[in-house]
């Protein structure tokens, strides 16, 4: 594939799943990089000439959400996040949404 194919690929894609958020789990199957590359990629294509004006405005906000929490983390209020004392490396920040897996020893029994 073309440099010029590649880049029409990934401005496809954009359009086909801005609606649907981005399709973000789609982006490293197809295109072999993680999403935030991929958008830091589009908005620089976004900058072309020949894209349509109300494209270029729809895909660049699409952009801006996708990597506002890299450009800015303060706004999530991850900038000077510390863990919570009890936290431990099984459990989330609100809870025990992640149970460490059952040890089931050598025998199998669990015990």
């Amino acid at each position: 594939m073309t440099e010029d194919e590649h880049e029409l690929a990934v401005l496809d894609f954009a359009v086909k799943w801005a609606p649907f958020g981005g399709g973000d789990e789609h982006i490293l199957p197809e295109f072999g990089v993680f999403p935030t590359e991929f958008y830091q990629r589009l908005r620089r294509l976004l900058r072309h000439p020949g894209v349509n004006e109300s494209v270029r405005r729809r895909l660049d906000e699409l952009c801006t959400l996708k990597l506002a929490p890299i450009l800015h983390p303060d706004r999530l209020g991850l900038a000077h996040r510390k863990p919570h004392e009890s936290a431990n490396r099984w459990s989330s920040p609100t809870g025990s949404h992640l149970m460490p897996a059952r040890d089931t020893g050598l025998d199998g029994t669990g015990l």
